[in-house]
């Protein structure tokens, strides 16, 4: 459910009420009905505009304001072109249900994204002067452009989010490394399967609960595992997403030579060096002062 800022009343008011008005204006006689759906009609499109052409409305931003901002007004300003919607051409105004619920989903993650950041703020794990950064630019852009042309599922956004939301603390690195932003497009390239199985490999290592070694030298074993701990149950879905994740150097092959260039530890079960950095930034230590999950 989307959360009722603002915001979100002002595009969804606007669209809806823009919308309605040039369909009665084009047809007097449409009766309650009809009436009622092309009401329902630009309150959906009102709801898909949130997300809409994201990275071109953040692109004219000044990045010298905070991040909170920034996303508020790409927010708000979303709605400030409705008014042309009047003069439109029909074609233009209708939209499929799949690309409005993304634009709906789009908003719901750009606004729980808004109220973690806040929170890391007002905890004071995020520096006041952050924002001025340029991994702060060039991260923020990276999650716009994901939620513009990706259409990223909860999964996807939350990895992306967390490389943000850890790089912002400078726990992980510092302000002047590029590996956030490194992170961030290679997160983008993942499936939602593959960050499970990724996930549940570099969990495997952690708990230290089972025979590494063993796991290494033994397919189905290790598959089995990922697959309980993941929660995919069988290991022919994690067997798909282990080859994507071979392609991207972030798994080692159990059957193919590992090629030289690819890095590898004996404590880290199938992860490349890779894999094990990658997972190891998003981690995030239980302390009182994380940010509440969204719901």
């Amino acid at each position: 459910m989307l959360s009722c800022c603002p915001q979100h009343y002002f595009v969804s008011f606007s669209s809806f009420s823009t919308i309605f008005a040039l369909l009665l204006r084009r047809n007097k006689s449409i009766n309650f009905k009809r009436a009622f759906f092309y009401f329902y009609s630009g309150f959906l499109c009102g709801i898909s505009l949130f997300g809409f052409n994201m990275k071109k409305d953040i692109q004219k931003k000044d990045f010298t304001d905070d991040t909170e901002s920034i996303i508020k007004r790409t927010l708000t300003n979303l709605g400030t072109g409705l008014s042309g919607l009047a003069t439109s051409d029909k074609k233009d105004i209708i939209l499929s249900v799949g690309y409005i619920f993304q634009r709906m989903m789009a908003g719901q993650f750009l606004s729980s994204f808004s109220e973690e950041w806040r929170h890391y703020c007002e905890k004071g794990r995020i520096k006041d002067d952050y924002h001025t950064t340029a991994q702060h630019n060039t991260c923020l852009q990276e999650l716009l452009d994901c939620l513009d042309k990706d259409s990223p599922d909860e999964i996807r956004f939350s990895v992306l989010k967390q490389i943000f939301l850890n790089a912002a603390t400078e726990t992980k690195s510092d302000r002047n490394s590029v590996l956030p932003q490194q992170y961030m497009c290679l997160a983008r390239s993942l499936t939602s399967g593959e960050i499970l199985v990724l996930r549940a490999a570099y969990q495997i290592v952690k708990k230290k609960e089972v025979n590494l070694t063993k796991a290494k030298h033994n397919i189905v074993f290790s598959q089995d595992l990922i697959a309980n701990e993941s929660g995919l149950r069988t290991r022919e879905l994690v067997k798909i997403h282990e080859i994507g994740l071979i392609d991207k150097r972030f798994f080692i092959s159990h059957k193919m030579k590992i090629p030289s260039d690819i890095l590898i530890n004996k404590e880290h079960f199938c992860l490349t060096d890779l894999g094990w950095d990658f997972c190891k930034f998003l981690d995030t230590p239980d302390t009182n002062d994380s940010a509440p999950s969204p719901g």
